[in-house]
């Protein structure tokens, strides 16, 4: 995990967001997909380096690398649901947490603490404009 996360790092350092940076990102996501840790590195790499636009199109591209993986598919919303939060788009952030909330009701059960974690989020993105279906 250590190496590919250098990896990345070193990509970033050198400006190489063409195919390299994608495979290491690609090599990277294999390793956890389903692992919260595996998104949140990626957003702090990508931000430490300021690639936020490459961010989103990475985040979105896992997204549909996952598709069949729920819990990945999640996690990755729930990163972009961070990502723009931090950049201050309470609305696309609330979008991102709802899907991702969908996405874990397919495979955690009602008590599991990332429920929990998003309501925190959901009370504090309040003003939000987007409305959940639920």
């Amino acid at each position: 995990y250590g190496a590919l996360r250098g990896k990345l790092k070193i990509c970033l350092l050198r400006g190489d967001i063409q195919g390299e940076l994608d495979n290491s990102v690609d090599d990277f996501c294999k390793l956890g997909p389903a692992n919260p840790t595996v998104p949140n590195d990626l957003i702090d790499l990508f931000l430490e380096n300021d690639y936020c636009d490459y961010l989103l199109q990475t985040l979105n591209r896992k997204i549909l690398d996952y598709k069949e993986d729920f819990e990945a598919q999640g996690n990755f919303y729930f990163a972009l649901g961070s990502l723009y939060q931090h950049l201050g788009d309470n609305d696309k952030s609330k979008y991102q947490f709802l899907e991702a909330k969908k996405l874990f009701r397919k495979v955690f059960e009602t008590d599991h603490e990332v429920f929990t974690v998003l309501e925190k989020i959901f009370r504090n993105l309040k003003g939000s404009k987007v409305k959940s279906k639920e």
